[in-house]
């Protein structure tokens, strides 16, 4: 934190200043932001008219026009702010050079002091009736006009009208498919369906042309170019998706264009009269566009959201087929031809120049979140967050021949910088999608970002497979990039191509990438040269790094940390060494170093808050049952795993053919959990069980034994640990004619810890002297007894006055609240609190001065830490007051 300068230094300063007067400065000289005064106008979703002010806003399109009376001679910035509310758009809002801010001052576009403004594309469905009351589904009269690819309910995207995963009898022929019997050709609106599927590190969907018998013809360009043969192509079906006869799960929708009404079968006790229903039809919600001569520039957007938007060209015969990361081939193809088309953005800047966008919100989007091409330069996307995206969450430059170096230097996407921003969940549609994508792109820098929860590659950076092009001295540094790779293969938390000179990749900190076949950490692939690899911590995945080929050539990859050795490097001159394989799972402290410091800096890490102590991580996420020998279980029909996570009691999980089964969900994350709930039904249960928690889904820990239980609600405290995965393992009954009959459970739930739960208790406890060994302690009077939740026991050291009890918490973590108890005759009057993330470097964050014994009750600034010590001050010799310091309880605590 940037702290003013204290009267005596600005003392100090004068006296300088006035004794040179050589460098004295006139009020004239000082730059003109430091006295130039604001322009301040207002917008908000009613607003109407050109006064603009606060008593009288306008609309944002009038918001705009007065902008550009103002902007041709600036004196200053001028700032619109947009109250809070929902701005319909009817059309996209266009920002041109004639938006730019002048004379060097800019024009700002932010969201009003504590209120949330959101840009949105979307149509509200009302009107809804019952259709079909045996299958529950309800019907709106929407007209033939509305064309969209996403539905959200009450802010949650439904799931289009699917079939069945993985069907069989499929077979691939030279149009299409043949499906395994006649009852397709009978279903309507056959050329509005879609075939899914996946191939390698592909994403498919094409359109149906015709169903005739068994012979399904799929429609052209999608087909053909699906098929080309230098890549992997759509050899099966994954699913068919958005056709009326296969809405039959809850959740799912299907709009029917040709009669004008859309469908959906809502979840068990949601009430479609009330719920919020929205169906995005704008494709772009915002487009900044400038020329070579005149580009957009001096425009920030601040603290806005930018929500429901859709993209319709995977709904044309063109289909979606990529060639890599979101580019599609459109038109019609040849293995040579490469008619490549990037994702639409939602938000789109061309040929833009400091344009900057910070703490803004891209969410419920169906292309891309946010595009600069064309001749962007210098422009800053900071602190911004990402989520429920089909396509890519950030693109920036182009992939086309034409612009691998352009002759002109203003068509080159450089010097642009995306930090600080949180990116999940995106690639909901559009597997191949990825986190971050540059294609030609010079000077970038991709720093301090969080990745998490993606189908595919986390950052993708690089194009050409070998091509030389302007592309140089791009940075990729400091990013936590984890969990992702989980539907697709081939790809990377961190994946290049082509050379990059002076390009580097460092201080990142990748996690959990393991693809259906081939998940790397740090990837340069096809011509990825020059690049510097260094001081990268990598973990959980197959390969730390893959250089599989010749053409791979000239990088340094140095001073590097893994959890595995497993490695590949075909490649031609290139330089590794000095990297270091962890096989204990203590990492050394360099190693922790770059942990803590990859991802979001201090400033931002708001924009991705732990969730409430009241939500329930396990809804909703995948779940998995086996049997005892680790085999997949064999379910019930209807009582599928899932039903266990699904947030409806009167739904539960069973298997069918044995009695000694678990469940298993997959929490998407590791991350701090306290608590776990199981519920179980009446007339089904186990009367014993065990609970058990994972970090990688290999090695499990039992975390609490449960006895006599009799149905009902089991709700386990547990000491708060890391888990990414959570089970219920059945003990008895495990066979026929027992009390409970079989164990089926009816809700598995997971939370973080509770405020009131102390982090600190029962977990490692040393006590070291001032010097840094470790200290003698009193018999009796052990370290542990400081977290024993006793405050009748305490930790007392022999020997020395001045010694320091430290606890370990397991794993790094968020606290901002540390307690101290201290018995009445053996206590410090001064003792400092200190925290850290590695054990080896402390920080400060309170000092207690003139304490009396009892407790000493501290609230700190929320930190990530590992390792909370209390160092002792005083007393440091005999007969002064205190005698001696002793540590009843150390508490620490994450209060929310």
């Amino acid at each position: 934190m940037r702290k003013g300068l204290s009267g005596k230094c600005i003392k100090a300063l004068l006296s300088m200043v006035l004794g040179c007067s050589a460098l004295l400065l006139t009020v004239s000289s000082w730059p003109q932001s430091v006295h130039a005064a604001a322009t301040y106008l207002y917008a908000s979703p009613t607003g109407s008219g050109s006064v603009c002010t606060i008593g009288s806003p306008c609309s944002l399109s009038g918001a705009q026009a007065k902008v550009r009376t103002l902007n041709t001679s600036m004196t200053g910035d001028i700032i619109v702010y947009l109250r809070g509310g929902t701005y319909s758009l009817s059309s996209t809002l266009q920002l041109t050079q004639l938006d730019s801010g002048t004379g060097g001052y800019q024009v700002i576009y932010q969201a009003y002091p504590g209120e949330k403004p959101v840009l949105s594309g979307g149509q509200t469905i009302t009107g809804w009736s019952l259709f079909d009351s045996g299958k529950n589904i309800y019907r709106s009269n929407v007209g033939t006009t509305l064309n969209t690819r996403q539905l959200y309910v009450n802010e949650v995207r439904a799931t289009r009208a699917r079939g069945a995963q993985n069907p069989v009898g499929f077979t691939k022929t030279s149009t299409g498919f043949t499906a395994p019997d006649t009852s397709m050709s009978g279903w309507g609106n056959k050329s509005s369906m879609e075939i899914v599927g996946f191939n390698s590190w592909k994403s498919f969907r094409c359109p149906v042309s015709s169903i005739s018998g068994t012979a399904i013809t799929m429609q052209n360009y999608c087909w053909n170019n699906s098929q080309l043969s230098d890549t992997p192509s759509l050899d099966s079906v994954g699913w068919i998706e958005n056709a009326y006869e296969l809405l039959d799960a809850e959740g799912e929708w299907y709009l029917d264009r040709s009669a004008g009404y859309l469908y959906y079968k809502p979840l068990t006790g949601e009430d479609i009269a009330s719920a919020i229903v929205v169906a995005p039809t704008l494709e772009t919600l915002v487009s900044g566009t400038g020329t070579l001569d005149t580009p957009l520039q001096n425009v920030q957007i601040k603290g806005l959201t930018f929500a429901y938007a859709t993209w319709l060209q995977p709904s044309t015969s063109d289909g979606y087929v990529p060639l890599q990361a979101g580019f599609t081939f459109t038109g019609l193809n040849d293995a040579a031809s490469q008619y490549l088309t990037k994702a639409l953005g939602n938000v789109t800047f061309h040929a833009a120049k400091s344009v900057r966008l910070e703490r803004n919100t891209f969410v419920h989007l169906g292309g891309a979140g946010l595009v600069f091409e064309y001749g962007s330069q210098n422009n800053t996307i900071v602190g911004n967050v990402f989520k429920d995206i089909s396509s890519s969450g950030i693109l920036i430059g182009d992939v086309t021949p034409s612009h691998v170096n352009p002759a002109d230097s203003r068509e080159r996407n450089s010097y642009n910088t995306i930090a600080n921003n949180y990116i999940t969940k995106v690639g909901a549609e559009y597997f191949d999608a990825v986190g971050i994508f540059g294609g030609y792109t010079s000077y970038s820098t991709i720093t301090h970002n969080e990745l998490a929860n993606l189908p595919y590659s986390g950052i993708s950076q690089g194009w050409g497979w070998g091509a030389n092009s302007y592309a140089q001295n791009n940075q990729i540094t400091n990013n936590y990039i984890h969990d992702v790779m989980k539907v697709l293969g081939d790809g990377g938390g961190i994946y290049t191509l082509s050379a990059q000179p002076n390009s580097t990749i460092s201080g990142n900190y990748l996690r959990h990438m393991y693809g259906s076949y081939g998940g790397w950490g740090i990837y340069p692939d096809e011509g990825s040269a020059y690049l510097n690899i260094n001081n990268n911590v990598v973990t959980e995945t197959g390969k730390w790094i893959s250089m599989w080929t010749l053409s791979i050539h000239d990088n340094t990859v140095q001073y590097n940390y893994s959890d595995t050795a497993n490695m590949t490097s075909i490649c031609t001159n290139c330089t590794v060494n000095n990297n270091t394989t962890v096989t204990n799972g203590i990492w050394p402290t360099a190693a922790q170093t770059i942990m803590s410091n990859a991802g979001l800096e201090s400033a931002y890490q708001d924009i991705n808050p732990p969730p409430a102590v009241s939500e329930n991580l396990a809804l909703n996420q995948p779940a998995t049952a086996y049997f005892s020998d680790g085999i997949t279980a064999t379910m019930w029909s209807g009582f599928e795993a899932a039903k266990a996570v699904d947030g409806n009691e009167a739904t539960h999980a069973l298997a069918n053919g044995q009695h000694i089964w678990k469940l298993q969900v997959d929490l998407g994350s590791s991350q701090s959990i306290g608590r776990i709930v199981v519920k179980m039904p009446a007339t089904l249960y186990a009367t014993a069980f065990n609970i058990q928690t994972s970090t990688d889904g290999n090695t499990f820990t039992t975390v609490k034994q449960i006895t006599g239980f009799n149905s009902g609600t089991s709700d386990n405290m547990i000491t708060v640990r890391k888990a990414r995965y959570v089970r219920v393992v059945a003990v008895t009954p495990n066979g026929p004619s027992q009390t409970g009959l079989q164990m089926a459970i009816s809700e598995l739930e997971v939370y973080h810890p509770a405020p009131t739960q102390n982090l600190a208790f029962n977990q490692a406890a040393t006590a070291y002297f001032s010097d840094g060994s470790t200290a003698t302690m009193w018999s009796g009077f052990d370290a542990a007894k400081a977290l024993d939740g006793n405050s009748t026991t305490y930790a007392l050291a022999n020997g020395q006055h001045v010694w320091k009890l430290r606890a370990d918490l397991g794993f790094s973590q968020a606290i901002n609240r540390i307690v101290v108890k201290m018995p009445a005759a053996l206590y410090a009057t001064a003792f400092d609190i200190q925290t850290s993330t590695d054990g080896s470097a402390f920080t400060t964050v309170k000092q207690i001065t003139g304490f009396t014994s009892g407790t000493s009750d501290n609230t700190i600034t929320q930190t990530n830490a590992r390792y909370v010590q209390v160092v002792a001050v005083t007393p440091n010799g005999p007969s002064q007051p205190g005698v001696e310091m002793a540590i009843s309880e150390l508490e620490v605590y994450l209060v929310q």
